[in-house]
This record gives C-alpha cells, sequence and structure tokens, in this order.
C-alpha cells in the first residue's frame, strides 16, 4: 500500500513517500527562507547577495559618497519592485535587497555606501547601518519606532552626520516646514 505523509519543521516542507517496501523523503527548501534572529530577519539569498556587493564594492571603497551610491544603484537596477516587505510582527530589523520599494532602495544604498566606506565590510556592518538609519535613534522598539516619512530619516541622518540635505542650496528652491506623524500615530491602521 503507498501513502503519503507531509509535515512541516523548522520551515521545511517535507514529505515521506511509503511504497514497495521503500520510504522516500522529500524535503523543499524554500528559495527565501526566512531567517531570524532576536532582532533581525533575512534570507540566505540576501545575506549571500549583501556580501556578494561587499566584495564588489571593497575595490572602489576611496570613491566618494556619491560615486560609489550610482555605484550601488546600478548593481540593483531591475530589482522587483514590492510594496509591504517590512510588515512582520513582532518588528524588528527586516533586511531584504532581493526586493524593494523606493525608499528601501534609498535605504539600502545609503547603508551598502556607509558599510564599505567603514571599518568593517560585513553583513552585520550593513545590519546596523541599516537599523541606523530605518529606525528613531537607530533603536527598534516596535512599529511607531521605524521611520515612516522620508522627510524624518533625512534629517535624523543630518544629525547624525551621515547625510546632508542639500536642497535649500539649490537655485530657486523653498522649503516648506511640515510635520508628518499620521503613521506613527495611528499604527494600527496597518
Amino acid at each position: 500500500m503507498n501513502s503519503f505523509h507531509s509535515f512541516t519543521a523548522l520551515g521545511l516542507s517535507t514529505a515521506l513517500l511509503m511504497g514497495g517496501g521503500a520510504i522516500y523523503q522529500v524535503t523543499a527548501i524554500p528559495s527565501q527562507q526566512i531567517r531570524e534572529t532576536e532582532s533581525i530577519r533575512y534570507t540566505w539569498e540576501t545575506q549571500l547577495k549583501i556580501q556578494d556587493v561587499l566584495e564588489q564594492l571593497k575595490p572602489f571603497a576611496s570613491e566618494s559618497s556619491s560615486e560609489l551610491m550610482i555605484r550601488v544603484a546600478k548593481i540593483f537596477l531591475g530589482t522587483p519592485y514590492v510594496a509591504g516587505t517590512l510588515e512582520f510582527e513582532p518588528e524588528k530589523l527586516t533586511v531584504n535587497v532581493l526586493e524593494t520599494d523606493c525608499i528601501l532602495f534609498v535605504e539600502m544604498c545609503t547603508a551598502f555606501v556607509q558599510t564599505i566606506q567603514g571599518e568593517t565590510q560585513s553583513f552585520g556592518a550593513f545590519c546596523r547601518n541599516l537599523q541606523a538609519m530605518r529606525y528613531v535613534n537607530g533603536l527598534v522598539d516596535g512599529y511607531a519606532s521605524r521611520q515612516h516619512y522620508t522627510s524624518g530619516c533625512i534629517l535624523q541622518n543630518e544629525e547624525n552626520g551621515k547625510m546632508q540635505e542639500i536642497t535649500a542650496n539649490l537655485p530657486g528652491a523653498r522649503i516648506k516646514e511640515q510635520q508628518f506623524s499620521f503613521m506613527t500615530q495611528n499604527a494600527d491602521r496597518y
């Protein structure tokens, strides 16, 4: 008699096929199996891609931040646009360079530049730079601690000396002071 048993363990989908006196185990490993530590959520493919890109960038570490930013952006041209890639519970640093949206693309490119110009060029250093940029004061403390507005991210990173807001220096530019808080104050809607 043939039988089929399927179960999931440790995130792996496993099937046991039994028939003809033999047992066959088939394990499907998702191509983007999520790995988690206490503070970071990522996939193995993401970690490998980050390490590969850091290796590609090492020979260019002495270039200006602007040149490196363009170099990184070119590496990621064609990356699929996917919304909602950070929306997991509980809130923790989610690292994904295999799919992105517009602000995450900027965060990713900036974190690569900061990492390659830093003392340590590693997955861990990349994650630290990304977290420092994505979260208010670099601290993950629930959904409301995430920078939900580009302007907030820019201001925080300008204060930390990691970015420079140059809009006011552009000919004819006018800056309007604005306060944003809807997403942070209404986290239950997201």
